[in-house]
């Protein structure tokens, strides 16, 4: 992978944790986790360069497995090396254990704090860049860690967006400043903008027929959170009212 100076300080000062300011964006800090697949996308450039798609995913899950598998070997306690006989001064012991230290969190990041709860499933029903109006939407995350890729405008925000709001009831938009409800205005023969018919919830999915004036926004929101161990479950759901109710079992 060929790198400009330029490009280069960019991505070093992500990898250590910085900000980086492009015009009017802020790009990070990244967590341990952004660090390292940051780290592995860097190494693994020229072939997910060749790769499309689907292959391109599986390259990189593969270098993420082979990363952790060998953060795990790196703890086992069959994988250390033996404790020497021969007695060190406590200056050269200290130097030791700060050089061990710095190399294992600069290299490996931390995966040892896992989620008390896991995303199952998720489903909504008029949620903006999801689906059609009124028509009910699954997505199965089974758990799992999930990477969610496609061309700009295929939903990818907005499947993120609805997961967002059922837990917050706050709608996930491209500006900075965060709105809940938008206007709709009435179409004219120019650029001038008709008059106002009403707000509408920024969550929910415009109607395609009828009058929005007199049409009633219905969208709905629905995760299943799994325990860690399995053994649990909870169900989460939120209306356009945002009342959120929830169920266990």
């Amino acid at each position: 992978m060929h790198l400009t100076p330029e490009s280069k300080s960019v991505l070093d000062l992500l990898l250590a944790g910085n900000t980086v300011k492009a015009e009017s964006v802020d790009i990070g800090p990244l967590d341990q986790t952004g660090q390292l697949l940051l780290e592995l996308l860097i190494e693994n450039y020229d072939q997910l360069h060749g790769d499309h798609g689907a292959q391109q995913v599986e390259v990189l899950l593969n270098a993420y497995e082979r990363c952790l598998s060998a953060k795990m070997e790196a703890k086992s306690p069959d994988s250390a090396p033996p404790q020497s006989d021969v007695r060190e001064d406590q200056t050269s012991h200290q130097d030791s254990k700060d050089s061990v230290t710095s190399t294992q969190v600069a290299t490996i990041p931390s995966f040892d704090s896992a989620c008390r709860w896991r995303l199952h499933e998720l489903k909504c029903r008029s949620i903006k860049g999801v689906a059609p109006r009124g028509e009910e939407f699954s997505f199965s995350f089974e758990g799992k860690s999930t990477l969610l890729f496609g061309p700009n405008g295929s939903g990818k925000s907005s499947l993120l967006g609805s997961i967002i709001w059922v837990l917050t009831g706050l709608t996930l938009t491209d500006t900075p400043d965060q709105q809940e409800v938008s206007s709709i205005y009435s179409r004219t023969d120019g650029t001038t903008r008709g008059s106002k018919i009403r707000n509408w919830p920024t969550i929910c999915t415009l109607p395609e027929t009828g009058d929005p004036a007199t049409v009633n926004p219905d969208s709905m929101g629905l995760i299943q959170l799994t325990s860690f161990d399995g053994k649990s479950s909870v169900y989460l759901k939120r209306t356009i009212e945002r009342e959120l109710v929830h169920h266990n079992i």
